[in-house]
C-alpha cells in the first residue's frame, strides 16, 4: 500500500499489518514486530483503500473492521476469549487487545467461518 506523506510516499507492507486502530483523523498501523506507524488520514479511508487493493488483485481482504476504532487482520488473530474479553494476536511482540463481548463474538464468528468452514465442519 502506497501513503502519501509531507516528504513525498511511504510503502507499507499489508501482509505485515495486524491491525488498524483509528485516534481521531490519525490511523495507527500495528505491525508484526510490535511497531507502531501512524497516518494522518481516517480508519475510513484505509479501509477503502485496503478493500479496493484486494478487489484488484481479485484476493479475499483479510482485514475485518471490528469496531469505529479497529481494522483487524484475521489472519494474525490467535484467539478470541470471551471471558477474559480479550483478543490474542499470533505474534507475541503485539500487546492483545480488550475489547467488549459484543465486538468479540463477531469477530469469534468471521475467524471460525475463516478456518473451520473450509475444514467441511
Amino acid at each position: 500500500m502506497c501513503i502519501n506523506t509531507r516528504n513525498g510516499i511511504e510503502l507499507i507492507d499489508l501482509s505485515s499489518v495486524v491491525y488498524l486502530k483509528a485516534d481521531g483523523n490519525y490511523t495507527e498501523f500495528i505491525t508484526t514486530d510490535g511497531k507502531s506507524k501512524t497516518h494522518l488520514s481516517s480508519l475510513a479511508y484505509f479501509e477503502e483503500e485496503i478493500t479496493a487493493l484486494y478487489d484488484r488483485s481479485g484476493d479475499v481482504s483479510p482485514f475485518f473492521r471490528l469496531s469505529r476504532s479497529y481494522l483487524v487482520n484475521t489472519d494474525y488473530v490467535q484467539s478470541v476469549n470471551l471471558c477474559t474479553q480479550m483478543l490474542g494476536f499470533f505474534p507475541d511482540a503485539v500487546k492483545p487487545l480488550v475489547l467488549s463481548k459484543r465486538l468479540l463474538k463477531s469477530l469469534q464468528t468471521v475467524v471460525y467461518d475463516k478456518y473451520q468452514k473450509p475444514c467441511g465442519k
